[in-house]
């Protein structure tokens, strides 16, 4: 008759709770176990299984890592260029931002931004539509690290030249006027937390990657709040190379869905695990 056992551990990136090696974005960390991690020589099969997690859902969906936090702004010929500072945006939240950067950062511009643009969200299509107020004011998209993927513009091919005995428009385009976006907006470019580790080598198969991957971390509230993961039916991980063997030291990573890691914005994330074994 086989008897379990369970042994139960707590890791944090916080560094007065023994995290070292932490990662200037707070994404990895490592831990030097006191005592080594061991099961009996005899021990029939061995699994893990991380049952709670707590992230602080602070990462941002705009930034200089992601390269999305650029736009340009033309008055007549000149050039404003606008860089949005790192963070975690909604539709509301973005447009403010832009305005506050251009109208502080070009406090001597012919306009402010409000006398140039106006955002609206259709939401039925998650669609972002703009509408220019001024003749001669104008959104350039193409320039490096846009933000035009996030706001639903995305790019498209040059049309073709038009034929030299082509009729130009008859009536030019008079502001104002607006633009709906092409494509959805991508506001949500992280849907879930990716906790992985070496703490055993196998991992949970994504797909057909095996990526040291233990938890997956749902997104369940609003930004800038913990998030407090507990599974009801936790994920179980084969944990048998830790059987007759001793390690001590571990690292863990938190990315995002495409294993891309995540500024936490200094903020500490933790989880727990449970290894059960049968003897």
């Amino acid at each position: 008759m086989s008897i379990e056992r369970k042994i139960t551990y707590i890791f944090s990136s916080d560094p007065t709770k023994g995290a070292t090696n932490i990662q200037l974005d707070g994404s990895v960390f490592s831990v030097t176990m006191q005592y080594p991690i061991s099961l009996p020589k005899g021990t029939q099969y061995a699994t893990m299984e991380v049952h709670s997690a707590s992230v602080w859902y602070v990462t941002p969906n705009i930034s200089t890592a992601r390269k999305n936090n650029k736009l340009e702004i033309i008055i007549g010929v000149t050039p404003y260029p606008l860089t949005i500072s790192d963070g975690l945006y909604n539709f509301p939240q973005l447009v403010n931002a832009l305005s506050i950067a251009f109208n502080t950062n070009y406090p001597l511009a012919p306009y402010r931004w409000s006398d140039m643009f106006s955002f609206d969200a259709d939401n039925a299509t998650q669609r972002v539509a703009i509408t220019v107020l001024k003749n001669d004011a104008q959104i350039n998209w193409n320039v490096v690290d846009s933000v035009r993927n996030v706001l639903g513009f995305l790019a498209v091919p040059s049309p073709p030249e038009l034929p030299i005995n082509a009729t130009p428009p008859v009536i030019p385009i008079v502001a104002p006027i607006t633009y709906l976006g092409n494509a959805e907006a991508q506001f949500n470019i992280i849907n879930q937390y990716y906790i992985s580790g070496n703490l055993v080598h196998t991992g949970i198969p994504n797909n057909s990657n095996s990526s040291n991957l233990m938890t997956v971390v749902y997104i369940d509230v609003p930004p800038g709040s913990q998030i407090n993961y507990q599974p009801q039916l936790p994920l179980l991980i084969d944990a048998s190379e830790l059987i007759s063997g001793q390690r001590t030291t571990f690292t863990f990573r938190l990315t995002d869905q495409n294993f891309i890691p995540v500024d936490t914005f200094g903020e500490f994330w933790s989880f727990i695990i449970t290894i059960r074994y049968w003897i």
